[in-house]
């Protein structure tokens, strides 16, 4: 009988990846995606002797490791950012045999991101239009010399999820460009014409662009990689965050405590080598009484400062005033602070 841990690999390296190719070419009907995935389900959850009880949706599985999930492929999003990458070759690189063939066949007169179904597509050419909202929701514009840019209808503000200005569209500007904004002389932004254009959320983003020393062309990028470059990892992440409505960053915040906790070599080696398994109710409790140990022996103390004595204010002579003052420097040494209080000889603040 296989381990959970050797049917994750086969589900992952076998059933899981024979589609691949066709993934890549083709959108696979629904319900061959989800007998592809019942399959695994069965594989997954099914012992030799014992009823097939699937304990948990398959969508659930499919999750991140850092989400409680196990990492399997949601197929449907797989197939989707696999096809977003044949369009991301097309989009970047027009020349190619690919790109050339397509677009003297259905859009010789405009660009793939304003291409139309046409009246008999092939279903390679079908497949490729059902993923190119996802390409567009995760590329924009990377800054150069911005001729290439339209401010209103280009994404270029590095902002999820439309890449786009919240303000609303300049009436009397409607086709100004990107490099209308940017210094000739000095190759930095033009302040003072933000400042006339647009709303202070979008300046302060905009004036986080960086731009070039040199002139450069105008480049589409993928916004959720570093280097710029399309991955089938982050669009099938974004697939999926766009489909459930939840960013990943939050979805990853509870686990991400639990699988970066360091486990104790002899656990580790008793689990594995010996079989000896705690039970979670042990193992809740022993962590427990460890936790309320560590506060007892560890609980902050406050460290006061003592003083010769009882401190009490005396008023002045009549006709008077009183100024008392203290300061503070803070241990870090980088804030500090004073306090000045002036009273007159029957207690009244005057200053």
């Amino acid at each position: 009988m296989l381990s959970r841990a050797w049917k994750g690999i086969l589900i992952k390296a076998v059933l899981q990846a024979i589609p691949t190719y066709a993934m890549g070419v083709f959108r696979l009907p629904v319900g061959v995606i989800s007998d592809i995935q019942s399959l695994c389900a069965d594989f997954w959850w099914h012992n030799r002797g014992q009823r097939k009880v699937r304990w948990i949706a398959w969508a659930k599985l499919c999750s991140r490791s850092l989400s409680g999930g196990l990492g399997f492929w949601e197929l449907r999003a797989f197939n989707q950012a696999m096809l977003a990458k044949q369009c991301w070759h097309i989009l970047t690189n027009p020349t190619s045999f690919l790109g050339c063939l397509l677009k003297a066949w259905y859009f010789p007169h405009s660009s793939f991101l304003d291409a139309q179904l046409t009246s008999q597509p092939s279903l390679t050419w079908r497949s490729l239009l059902s993923a190119r909202p996802l390409l567009t929701a995760g590329i924009r514009w990377q800054v150069g010399s911005g001729s290439s840019i339209r401010v209103w209808g280009s994404p270029w503000i590095p902002r999820p999820t439309s890449f786009r200005s919240i303000t609303p569209v300049a009436v009397h500007e409607p086709n100004l460009l990107v490099s209308e904004l940017v210094d000739d002389e000095s190759g930095e932004w033009k302040v003072s014409r933000l400042r006339e254009i647009f709303l202070p959320i979008d300046i302060e983003t905009i004036l986080s662009i960086p731009l070039g020393r040199t002139i450069q062309p105008d480049l589409i990028v993928w916004h959720y990689m570093k280097d710029g470059r399309f991955s089938i990892r982050s669009a099938y992440h974004l697939a999926r965050s766009l489909k459930e409505g939840t960013s990943s960053s939050k979805e990853t915040q509870p686990w991400s405590f639990l699988w970066a906790a360091t486990v104790p070599q002899k656990n580790r080696n008793g689990d594995m080598m010996e079989g000896k398994h705690q039970h979670a109710e042990a193992l809740v409790a022993g962590v427990s009484r460890y936790f309320v140990e560590f506060q007892r022996a560890s609980g902050s103390r406050r460290v006061g400062i003592g003083l010769d004595g009882v401190a009490s204010w005396k008023p002045p002579e009549a006709g008077w005033v009183k100024v008392n003052y203290d300061g503070a420097l803070f241990a870090d040494g980088k804030e500090r602070g004073v306090g000045v209080v002036a009273r007159s000889e029957i207690g009244d603040c005057v200053a």
